[in-house]
């Protein structure tokens, strides 16, 4: 017969509950990397081959241009939210640079909250975009014509991740406040 201990028995507290959420939205936006990482690399191999043709046979890879456009798209939004979950964006120290860590830290919270706004604005404006491009059936003319909608989920979801990952930074940045 199994005994239960009392901290068995209790249903999982909020701080255990975001942990693991924290944990689960860090590895999807990992893995949402190495899809613009994988869209770099394609990018990459279609621009050599499309110059080496271009240059020894005098023919050009058709649509390539279109397709580079459009994976530039998935490299940008597949990882502006890990740019920011690691704090790699570019900052300007010349305004905080003379600010009390009080300032500092209010000034913090106000980028993560205007962030929040922005990104919000942005993932709700990606997602009408991305419905109009399904009922419209919305294609790339081109060289090579293609569907649109999958760079508009991937547009979406970039934006949706930098949200979550603004909210987790300003939450963060509040509980590091609150402890000081």
């Amino acid at each position: 017969m199994q005994t239960t201990t009392p901290e068995q028995k209790q249903p999982m507290n909020g701080i255990k509950l975001w942990c693991i959420v924290d944990t689960g939205l860090l590895k999807v936006i990992q893995w949402f990397v190495y899809l613009g990482i994988f869209a770099a690399a394609v990018v990459l191999i279609l621009s050599v081959v499309d110059i080496i043709f271009a240059k020894a046979f005098n023919i050009g890879i058709p649509g390539v241009t279109n397709i580079v456009e459009e994976l530039n798209v998935v490299i940008i939004f597949s990882t502006i939210a890990y740019v920011q979950l690691g704090n790699e964006h570019m900052r300007i120290t010349l305004v905080d640079m003379y600010l009390s860590k009080t300032r500092k830290h209010i000034l913090d919270l106000v980028s993560h909250f205007l962030g929040i706004i922005v990104s919000g604005f942005f993932t709700w404006r990606t997602l009408v975009m991305l419905e109009k491009m399904i009922e419209t059936h919305e294609y790339k003319s081109g060289g090579i014509v293609f569907p649109l909608w999958p760079f508009g989920l991937i547009n979406f979801l970039g934006f949706l991740f930098l949200t979550i990952a603004f909210i987790r930074c300003f939450c963060k940045t509040a509980v590091a406040g609150s402890e000081k």
